[in-house]
């Protein structure tokens, strides 16, 4: 990453006994196999993320590699400018590498998918014709995973956890980008 971005990860190895032949892992969720224990959850390597302006070619990320292993807690930290988000909505699906490749169970990602879900800061990436509700509800119903009165409840839910219940028929430029 560019201009002093930090990767850090916490795992559940590093909690656990120092000498320890075979780190403890835990785990939340479903059990893990002896084959997946060993594989990362999320596997970037030697990915650089370019893009042009009118003026220049911009380095957002170059060749950055980390894993991510199931149940590790992983923060990207750096100024502004420096590729992390540009780096998140390539693991998103979003953008393409320029160089290198991301996978997510050991599969590429090429392109977004259900079994990923980006929270972006900015509004241009939200349809501003749309409220706050239909573009949470948005996704669900155009891949099929909800319909109808089970899509808007399950929006509501996401929205009540977020704070968002009284905004969610309010259009994005009139909330605080906060």
């Amino acid at each position: 990453m560019a201009r002093g971005a930090t990767l850090a990860t916490k795992t559940a190895s590093d909690t656990a006994a120092i000498g320890s032949a075979t780190p403890a892992v835990a785990l939340r969720g479903r059990a893990v196999t002896d084959a997946e224990a060993g594989r990362p959850l999320l596997d970037v390597r030697g990915v650089t993320m370019q893009y042009k302006t009118q003026a220049h070619l911009v380095t957002a990320t170059y060749r950055v590699s980390f894993n991510v292993l199931q149940g590790d807690r992983f923060v990207v930290v750096g100024p502004s400018g420096c590729g992390k988000s540009t780096l998140l909505k390539a693991v998103g699906g979003y953008l393409t590498p320029t160089e290198g490749e991301i996978r997510l169970k050991g599969e590429r990602i090429a392109k977004p998918g259900p079994d990923r879900i980006m929270v972006f800061q900015e509004f241009d990436q939200l349809l501003p014709w749309m409220t706050v509700f239909e573009n949470v509800t948005f996704p669900l119903k155009t891949t099929g995973t909800l319909r109808g009165k089970a899509a808007d409840a399950r929006a509501m839910h996401y929205l009540d956890k977020v704070k968002l219940t009284d905004f969610a028929h309010s259009y994005p430029h009139t909330l605080s980008g906060a």
